[in-house]
């Protein structure tokens, strides 16, 4: 523990091989919330977090072998502001990082002792602990995330509002205004969806900002998986990196 003043306890310390795995976690957070709450274990690091409208929800599951060294010895809930993290971290490329959480504030190592070292603060993060919405979906399947990113893309211009269809076996995306309109269709045929389980004839509406945030934010490895029903939440799933989970529900838009 070198370096550190005998007057702050150290509460848990983790060292990544490559801490860029950490700003791809915070950066997939910062698009529902700007404060990450950190549940650490020591079995690993669980995020999960509600945005301030209720609309969207984040929940990431950071196993332990993720990192090189993991010294949590019992549960503890706080807070980092994502940005204060992210600002600092910018230009550090694949090096060794050392958490270094001690009360009130996270202090961080990057590429050993003479490297760079910076600390932010940690907040108490609310109370509750969230529950994961309880919903069983009929209509799932894997796509790549290209082509939500497309339609999205297309649409932003145009409308506040994204569609997902099911019909004839395949899913359709759609963005339309009183006078244009885009879509792709995913098929099995084609390639561009695998795994599905489809209810024919369901339709659900998303708002576009939100979605355009949140798929924004992350890159996985290999397809998203999506899950979907009529008025139901959609929830986007997919690994980012070292079998890191990531999920994310964004409320339907309800038709008046």
């Amino acid at each position: 523990m070198g370096g550190m003043s005998p007057d702050k306890p150290v509460v848990a310390e983790i060292v990544f091989k490559d801490g860029s795995v950490l700003q791809e976690v915070l950066k997939a957070t910062s698009s529902v919330t700007e404060e990450a709450p950190l549940k650490l274990t020591p079995d690993g690091i669980s995020i999960r977090a509600l945005d301030l409208s209720e609309v969207s929800m984040v929940d990431i599951a950071i196993p332990t072998h993720v990192a090189a060294e993991f010294r949590v010895e019992k549960a503890e809930s706080l807070s980092i502001k994502s940005d204060d993290f992210l600002e600092f971290y910018k230009g550090h490329i694949e090096e060794q990082t050392r958490l270094t959480f001690e009360p009130g504030r996270l202090v961080v190592y990057i590429g050993g002792e003479e490297g760079t070292r910076f600390e932010v603060p940690i907040f108490q993060p609310e109370s509750k602990e969230l529950p994961l919405p309880k919903i069983s979906y009929k209509t799932t399947f894997k796509t790549d995330l290209k082509f939500l990113r497309d339609v999205i893309d297309k649409g932003k211009a145009m409308t506040d509002r994204v569609e997902i269809k099911i019909e004839d076996n395949s899913v359709k995306l759609v963005v339309a205004s009183e006078t244009k309109s885009y879509s792709r269709t995913l098929r099995e045929q084609t390639g561009s969806l695998r795994d599905a389980s489809l209810e024919e004839n369901v339709s659900a509406k998303y708002d576009l900002k939100k979605l355009y945030q949140i798929i924004s934010s992350f890159q996985p490895q290999g397809d998203v998986t999506l899950f979907f029903g009529k008025d139901l939440p959609l929830k986007i799933s997919a690994e980012l990196r070292d079998g890191i989970q990531i999920n994310y529900y964004l409320a339907s838009m309800i038709e008046a």
